[in-house]
């Protein structure tokens, strides 16, 4: 056989199997871990709403509402009260038709601070896409150091993958329905992941480094 045919099989044969490859499901074994890639931030791009003005911005909600703010003034900054969701959240069941993860132990995500703060953020961003980092990656959609709390969009394919931002709003609130637990001080915190019905992306929450450019490399598990 040709050796440049070969050459070109064995490419095929790599990149068939990278883009069928998925994270790990199984907790025990550092699920999210990632294999020690970085945590990223994510990206988000489209329009609030339609004909409404073109967005393309990069950072956590919190850090680049600012700048939504100003190209969308009606927009209400999160506020600290813990009445941003239900214990009965729509979503879309054709989006999330697979059962919720839910992980008990630290490192919980603060429950006041994604009800009250995260999720008031995430109501806010309306038609836009958040996109899922390239190979695998996980990106901090929000995230709080203190009382620490983030939620995160993670890849499941090699390719990069473009979520609505109403995805994360929907598999946060039902984590926040079904993964709620007290910690040892008795305060509630939410700790869990949510994969979509294609396996295409998954939500999780838990408490993890918000400081971008460090190796944030965690265990979840």
């Amino acid at each position: 056989m040709n050796i440049l045919i070969m050459i070109q099989l064995a490419f095929v044969v790599f990149f068939g199997m990278a883009a069928s490859v998925a994270i790990p499901d199984d907790p025990t074994v550092g699920d999210l871990s990632l294999g020690g890639r970085d945590l990223g931030t994510i990206q988000v791009t489209g329009s609030i709403y339609p004909v409404g003005p073109e967005v393309n911005l990069t950072g956590t909600i919190d850090q680049i509402f600012p700048q939504l703010q100003e190209l969308y003034p009606e927009l209400e900054k999160a506020q600290t009260s813990a009445d941003s969701t239900s214990g009965n959240p729509s979503f879309d069941k054709r989006a999330f038709a697979q059962p919720v993860n839910c992980i008990s132990g630290d490192p919980r995500a603060d429950y006041d601070t994604i009800v009250g703060y995260s999720i008031a953020y995430l109501k806010n961003l309306g038609n836009l896409v958040c996109e899922a980092p390239l190979g695998f990656g996980c990106a901090r959609v929000v995230c709080v150091p203190s009382p620490a709390a983030a939620v995160l969009l993670c890849n499941q394919k090699a390719t990069i993958t473009k979520v609505p931002c109403k995805r994360v709003l929907e598999a946060t609130n039902i984590m926040v329905a079904k993964c709620v637990s007290k910690s040892s001080n008795g305060k509630k915190g939410v700790r869990g992941i949510q994969n979509d019905t294609a396996g295409k992306f998954r939500v999780a929450i838990g408490a993890v480094d918000c400081w971008a450019g460090s190796p944030n490399i965690f265990s979840f598990p």
